[in-house]
């Protein structure tokens, strides 16, 4: 697997974090399928470019990977929320709600957050957090492939 450190173009560097972060969810064994790498949705009138999407077979739930080289902004959040939104609307009867996993490296800085979207504060919140690996164990588990 490739460092992180190695890259100094913004391309790079995220498409080795994508890379990162694939193999490091993969690697948890955690029920997670890949889907789709820069999977495209169509959203207002705009292609939108998801990083990673990914199913949890345990939680019947598409999570949603978002990758950031630098730190989250109010921006950042407005889109996950969208693509949260499109894939709710856009979900298999039966599935639940979509996750997204926000994963942010500025400088030697490792941020990684979960989001239900807009105003969730349901049982389903607690039970993802209880099936997913902690935000902790996701950057312990990224600092380790520096």
């Amino acid at each position: 697997m490739r460092q992180i450190n190695n890259f100094t173009e913004d391309k790079n560097l995220k498409q080795t974090l994508r890379e990162n972060v694939q193999w490091a969810l993969l690697d948890f064994n955690n029920a997670f399928g890949l889907v789709a790498i820069n999977q495209k949705v169509f959203i207002d009138d705009q292609w939108e470019i998801i990083d990673l999407l990914l199913y949890h077979v345990l939680l019947k739930c598409y999570v949603i990977v978002n990758i950031q080289d630098q730190e989250l902004k109010q921006g950042d959040t407005d889109q996950i929320n969208q693509h949260l939104a499109y894939l709710q609307d856009h979900k298999i009867p039966g599935d639940r709600d979509p996750i997204a996993l926000i994963i942010c490296k500025s400088h030697n800085k490792i941020d990684v957050y979960y989001s239900a979207g807009k105003d969730r504060d349901d049982i389903f919140v607690a039970e993802y957090k209880t099936k997913l690996p902690s935000e902790e164990d996701i950057k312990k588990k990224l600092k380790k492939l520096k």
